[in-house]
């Protein structure tokens, strides 16, 4: 079976490989969507509500990768659980980069002239996300559980920083 675990490995290496492109579309499109906010800028908004379209079709490509290589390979102990794991993170990911397109798009529905609200707490929360975003895909891409527990842990502080900016 070494054959088997060698083109195992390859197939996991592919889904590594292209979460972690995942991963890089989204905390690109969370950096432009907070900056498209933060100075009012409806043309980055729109290029980061035209760039989504692509970390969809991504997305698609890794579930399909995962499905697959679970199908045909049916992978055991740590091999299965990369890859249902992978599986779950690129879900996350896709969530991230879908809340990057809505603060895209209230930019672009918002009225320039009528711009207020907690800005100082809401730029904090994106310099928080984005923070948080590089550590969790630092966590995966070296399997580093305590890291990955850092990033969670810093959940905390974004919650605080809601309570700020709805109070």
């Amino acid at each position: 079976m070494p054959g088997s675990h060698r083109m195992l490995s390859r197939e996991e290496k592919l889904i590594h490989d292209n979460l972690m492109k995942m991963g890089n579309i989204a905390a690109k499109e969370l950096e432009n969507a907070m900056a498209a906010l933060m100075a009012q800028n409806p043309e980055l908004a729109q290029s980061v509500v035209d760039s989504d379209s692509q970390l969809n079709a991504l997305h698609r490509i890794v579930e399909n990768e995962c499905l697959s290589t679970l199908a045909l390979r049916q992978p055991m102990a740590n091999d299965l659980r990369d890859v249902v794991g992978s599986l779950q993170v690129a879900g996350e990911i896709e969530r991230i980069g879908d809340h990057a397109k809505d603060i895209a798009k209230i930019v672009l529905a918002m009225d320039p002239s009528d711009f207020s609200g907690p800005m100082t707490q809401i730029s904090r929360m994106g310099d928080l996300s984005c923070k948080m975003l590089e550590q969790a895909m630092e966590a995966v891409s070296n399997k580093d559980a305590s890291l990955a527990r850092l990033a969670a842990d810093e959940d905390k502080q974004m919650d605080e920083l809601d309570e700020e900016a709805v109070s």
